[in-house]
């Protein structure tokens, strides 16, 4: 009589070779029924998908929160400092996948300027696959003067954007973007200081770096301060970074070592599995960027995204 081994894994963090397909590409875009805008007026930002329809998202929108506000939320959405998320499922299963415009959010203006919406998230169809997304951000003007024209002398000198922000050895998120100010970071308990790479879109303008260095364990807040050329304008980027205690930073140690531990057992029982572009390396860095990426999306994971992300493997014995 034949024995049944059964080894159930979740590998949230691995895309097997042979589980990789990828729906058709879609367009995300961001669009608003008025460009601009005066003070205390409201606009709509509705989001449209064209290309493929969708069974599943999760949508964020990153918005200057210096210059409007967001008014408008129901209960598949929340806001956390400058970011909205929406989570939306098919309850069907797929049978009513949708296409064309799938939110809109509506703001107001609570200062004057120019305010980007930058879009980001994951779209799924209804056979479990990603979407290959591409997005298209939307920008407003707040204010009575919006439509006069500035020299480009003079927006050098007033612009305190950065043009690119990381940290040494750490990953942000998100990704960075010069219009999106808040970011978070998790660092290792033996971590005391981090070098923080900061390059302003003017290369006139000053950039002040503080809270880089002594980290304690917990919450830290970095604050990269951009003062443009004539110190008219002044931006602040800031950067969360959690720093592990000990505790923290064994158990993180360990799970790690597992996890090289169990992949490099089933990559030995069925070498199949290993394809020349998914080394063990690069799915422990995979691994750590997808765990930063879904900090606080437990609720996007629906019922076929769990089954999606396990993989039941058999083993035969002979017995």
């Amino acid at each position: 009589m034949k024995k049944y081994k059964i080894i159930v894994l979740t590998l949230s963090f691995i895309v097997l070779s042979f589980s990789n397909s990828i729906a058709a590409s879609a367009k995300v875009t961001a669009t608003t029924t008025k460009n601009n805008i005066k003070l205390e007026e409201e606009t709509q930002i509705n989001i449209l998908i064209q290309g493929s329809k969708c069974a599943a998202y999760n949508l964020e929108i990153y918005f200057d929160d210096t210059k409007v506000e967001y008014i408008k939320q129901d209960e598949n959405t929340s806001i956390s400092g400058n970011k909205v998320t929406k989570v939306w499922y098919d309850e069907t299963g797929g049978l009513n996948e949708i296409d064309g415009i799938i939110a809109n959010f509506k703001w107001k203006a609570i200062g004057e300027g120019i305010c980007n919406f930058v879009l980001n998230g994951e779209f799924y169809d209804a056979n479990g696959n990603e979407i290959e997304t591409e997005f298209q951000n939307v920008t407003i003007s707040i204010g009575e003067d919006n439509n006069v024209s500035t020299s480009t002398t003079e927006a050098e000198e007033i612009n305190a954007n950065l043009e690119n922000l990381a940290i040494e050895n750490v990953l942000l998120t998100p990704p960075f973007d010069a219009n999106i100010t808040n970011y978070k970071a998790e660092i290792s308990n033996a971590t005391e200081d981090i070098k923080i790479l900061a390059v302003p879109q003017n290369d006139k303008n000053t950039v002040n770096v503080i809270g880089n260095k002594d980290l304690k364990e917990g919450n830290n807040t970095i604050s990269i301060t951009v003062t443009s050329k004539g110190g008219e304008t002044q931006k602040i980027y800031t950067v969360d970074v959690y720093k592990r205690n000990a505790e923290e930073e064994k158990t993180y140690q360990e799970e790690q070592e597992a996890n090289r531990n169990q992949l490099n057992k089933i990559y030995q029982e069925h070498p199949e599995l290993l394809s020349t572009t998914n080394s063990v390396q690069e799915v422990e860095q995979s691994s750590k960027q997808e765990e930063l990426e879904n900090e606080n999306k437990d609720s996007k994971n629906f019922y076929w995204k769990m089954l999606w992300n396990s993989v039941t493997l058999i083993i035969f014995e002979k017995g």
